[in-house]
């Protein structure tokens, strides 16, 4: 399976590649370091749908001095009832390092590793929604990833309403992209075979895009082809 991965500014395409791996995590920080190498300047915010989203990409980014904005499949679970005890609605306390559940008991640090933290209840066998909150396990248990506090900052960021403005900016900037690429132009599979062979079938319909988009922009502003192309 072949995965693709662009970096669109003004629907322009800046920064291609295909893979084979089955999600697009690893692909995050390889494509934004790609763009800012073919366009010169540093990137001052980074914004990509769910199938970036992970603790490591938020980190990576953030070291980067760059603002991230990943879209986040748990965003919709935050104060839905349908979800009340997802564990998004979990407030954690940072100064006393424990979770209260959305029925005010406390969840309190249990083991802990370099990677996560445990945090378990001990007042579920008498809380009259314990069949409701957890059905399976006597106590509830909660993991916290060292970096979850990105996370939860960056999912805070998603559903207020300027961030979720400023996110949906990607569905006139990248979306129409795959739009054209799929639809106008009838790329929808690839010809050759083998990675490399595919990699450079994918980067000229990626340059066809941008040429049709530079000579749109020509015919429409009255300006020379040739001056842009330089």
């Amino acid at each position: 399976m072949k995965k693709i991965n662009l970096r669109v500014t003004f629907r322009f395409i800046v920064a291609c590649d295909v893979t084979t791996e089955c999600n697009d995590k690893k692909q995050l920080v390889p494509m934004v370091s790609q763009s800012e190498e073919n366009l010169g300047v540093s990137i001052d915010i980074c914004k990509a749908d769910s199938g970036y989203h992970s603790g490591d990409n938020l980190a990576k980014i953030s070291e980067n001095q760059m603002e991230a904005l990943i879209d986040d499949p748990a965003k919709q679970r935050v104060d839905n009832d349908n979800f009340k005890y997802d564990k998004v609605n979990f407030k954690y306390n940072a100064e006393t390092d424990f979770y209260i559940c959305p029925e005010g008991k406390e969840l309190r640090l249990s083991s802990s590793t370099e990677e996560k933290s445990i945090y378990k209840c001990e007042e579920c066998l008498k809380c009259p929604v314990k069949s409701e909150c957890t059905k399976k396990a006597k106590y509830k248990q909660l993991s916290r990833g060292k970096h979850e506090n990105l996370i939860e900052k960056n999912r805070e960021k998603l559903i207020s309403d300027e961030g979720r403005k400023e996110y949906q900016k990607r569905m006139h900037t990248v979306e129409p992209v795959f739009g054209n690429i799929k639809f106008n132009l009838g790329f929808r599979q690839f010809l050759v075979r083998g990675t490399t062979k595919v990699k450079g079938e994918f980067n000229l319909m990626c340059i066809a895009h941008n040429i049709k988009k530079i000579a749109t922009y020509c015919s429409k502003h009255a300006v020379n082809l040739d001056a842009c192309l330089v």
